[in-house]
C-alpha cells in the first residue's frame, strides 16, 4: 500500500511536469519570449521532485 501511494504521487508529479512543458511551449509560441527566472526555477524544482 505504501509503494502504491508513492507510485501515485510519482504519476501525479509526472503529469504536472508534462502540463508545465505544454504550458511553457504554448506560452513561448504565443508570446515569443524566453521564460522568466522564476519560471525556470519552478521548472527545475519540478524536475528535481520527479527524478527523486
Amino acid at each position: 500500500m505504501h509503494a502504491r501511494r508513492s507510485d501515485i504521487s510519482k504519476i501525479l508529479s509526472y503529469q504536472a511536469l508534462v502540463m508545465m512543458l505544454v504550458f511553457f511551449h504554448t506560452h513561448q509560441q504565443t508570446t515569443r519570449r524566453s521564460p522568466t527566472h522564476e519560471e525556470v526555477l519552478c521548472f527545475r524544482i519540478l524536475i528535481r521532485c520527479t527524478t527523486l
